[in-house]
């Protein structure tokens, strides 16, 4: 059976993620190139449809996406796997393009078709889009492949996917480093609205001659969470969510956050201090997840963060 439906992740496989919004290289290629191989594109999700059609539209207007991007069929799902049975009931008809495999619903392994994760440090030379474009082009050739002799001369039956360019095409795309600045000045306004390490410091009720070092000391090692700012100085703003009404770190807080880091997405120090940016993080705890319904573990932190933690260990650790 050919598949004819394309269900397509968002974070970490278009973009990199619903906060950051950094376009994957090639994007606007590999959208042309896909409309043009399957019968329907679809978004398959955890990102909110409101919030996606808001970031398909910002991507239209950079011209980083085609302007039809944003109003592709979105599919409402729920649980935690991604069922293609709700994109196409008859199985088969429909693949799924994700990075992420604990979201492939059982039974539906060979549907999917996997893309390398689009992760910090976002590179401007990523090919991943130009991979998952080779893939699905194999993927669909054996599924209409008709019976043939060994000896027979195999010619593709879909065009081959072309060599995505990562600078100019049709369109004039927005340059990578004007994206990574603009990535930049959002990271600091959302973390303007942060605690410093003084304050986080009087909520902990730590004596003020010594209270912002501890709280640093308690960052390295991982009991709190704090991300890198450079402007208007180096320093460290705590996000607000991670700390309770009085001040006290969420339970499981360190917990959650050794699981993040065992990743290696997530980078720490060979000595075990954990000097990260912090925004790693941060983008995981503020995305939604589909192991909490929808919501963004951070909006879980202090009410149940246990729950964020089983979720935590669910997406990261090879045992859940």
């Amino acid at each position: 059976m050919k598949p004819t439906v394309l269900a397509l992740d968002l974070e970490g496989t278009l973009i990199s993620n619903a906060i950051s919004q950094i376009p994957r290289p090639g994007l606007h290629r590999f959208l042309l190139e896909v409309q043009s191989q399957f019968n329907q594109l679809v978004m398959f999700t955890t990102v909110p449809e409101d919030r996606f059609r808001v970031i398909a539209e910002l991507l239209g207007r950079e011209g980083s996406a085609p302007t039809w991007f944003a109003s592709l069929n979105y599919v409402q799902w729920a649980g935690k796997t991604k069922d293609l049975r709700l994109v196409a009931p008859r199985l088969g008809k429909a693949l799924l393009l994700d990075d992420h495999g604990p979201y492939v619903h059982p039974g539906q392994e060979h549907l999917w078709v996997q893309i390398p994760l689009f992760a910090s440090p976002y590179p401007p030379g990523d090919d991943g889009l130009l991979i998952a474009s080779r893939r699905l082009v194999e993927r669909v050739n054996a599924a209409i492949a008709p019976p043939r002799s060994p000896f027979e001369k195999r010619r593709p039956l879909m065009r081959e996917p072309i060599a995505i360019p990562l600078g100019g095409g049709a369109q004039s795309l927005t340059p990578v480093p004007q994206i990574l600045r603009s990535a930049a000045l959002e990271r600091e306004a959302l973390a303007a609205q942060w605690l410093s390490a003084g304050e986080v410091a009087a909520g902990l009720g730590l004596p003020v001659s010594t209270g912002s070092c501890r709280v640093g000391q308690l960052r390295r090692t991982g009991c709190l969470l704090g991300v890198y700012i450079a402007n208007p100085v180096s320093s460290y703003r705590y996000p607000t969510w991670q700390f309770d009404a009085n001040g006290q770190p969420a339970d499981h807080l360190a917990e959650i956050l050794m699981t993040l880091r065992g990743d290696s997405r997530f980078a720490c120090e060979p000595d075990g201090l954990r000097r990260t940016t912090g925004w790693g993080e941060v983008e995981w705890l503020l995305s939604p997840h589909a192991l909490l319904d929808g919501a963004a573990p951070s909006e879980l932190l202090v009410s149940d963060s246990a729950s964020v933690l089983k979720a935590a260990r669910a997406e990261f650790l090879a045992d859940g």
